[in-house]
């Protein structure tokens, strides 16, 4: 029997095969071009009716657009793995559930990094042609889009973990980020402590928090608790699939 790999080098065998995978994979390609031509639009819109450098509104509609594109790279990293038969070569390797949670999360993270990748383009082409340029809002507003998509990752991965199928996966998942995206439209009607717990579980509000050019401490709590619970149910979702 092999020996178990170090969890860290386990993990990045399973991230160079899922990147392997994504990389041929037709619906992913389709996703990364919709993602550009549809952030390219509304960038241009953005530019040409506005004078302030302000990249809020693309990084908010970009946000939640993704949450429509999320269950399309999600829901392959399990669900569809099991659905084909190809997981079971997966678990032949001398890999924990906690490797392969970790690698398939590091390749989700490479493959959104290149679709959002050209969205860098925007900001720096924003600071050469609008006027009364804030730097703090484009970057740090860039930054809370990547870190929101990394939830939506994670949130995306441990659906599929625990989904008997890709298409279930993929729906379950566009209806919990959607669900957490309106919750701060919600909070809007509530008020008190309720209406300031429910806002922090939403996305829209965080993106909206770090558009300003401002990281709020509980904006770091949000991504940090998310993606850790997240991690931890697709380990105990793989785990159950592997014992089977």
């Amino acid at each position: 029997m092999n020996a178990p790999l170090p969890a860290w080098r386990a993990a990045l065998v399973v991230a160079r095969r899922d990147i392997g995978d994504a990389i041929t994979s037709p619906s992913l390609l389709l996703s990364a071009a919709v993602t550009a031509l549809l952030s390219g639009g509304l960038y241009v819109v953005v530019l040409h009716s506005s004078s302030e450098a302000y990249l809020g509104t693309v990084y908010r509609n970009l946000a939640l657009l993704l949450i429509f594109l999320t269950p399309v790279f999600t829901m392959r990293s399990v669900a569809e793995e099991r659905h084909s038969g190809t997981f079971t070569m997966l678990r032949l390797l001398p890999v924990s559930a906690g490797s392969i949670a970790g690698g398939k999360l590091i390749a989700l993270g490479v493959y959104l990094g290149a679709v959002l990748a050209p969205v860098v383009v925007y900001p720096i082409t924003f600071l050469q042609v609008a006027e009364r340029v804030a730097v703090g809002p484009l970057v740090v507003g860039y930054a809370g889009l990547v870190a929101v998509a990394v939830v939506y990752l994670a949130i995306g991965l441990a659906i599929s973990a625990w989904a008997p199928h890709p298409f279930v996966a993929a729906f379950f998942t566009a209806t919990v980020l959607l669900a957490l995206w309106l919750a701060d439209d919600l909070s809007g009607a509530m008020g008190g402590s309720a209406s300031r717990m429910l806002a922090q579980l939403s996305p829209q509000h965080h993106v909206d928090a770090w558009a300003t050019g401002v990281v709020p401490l509980g904006s770091v709590v949000f991504v940090v608790t998310a993606v850790a619970l997240s991690a931890a149910a697709a380990t105990a979702g793989i785990a159950r699939v592997s014992s089977k």
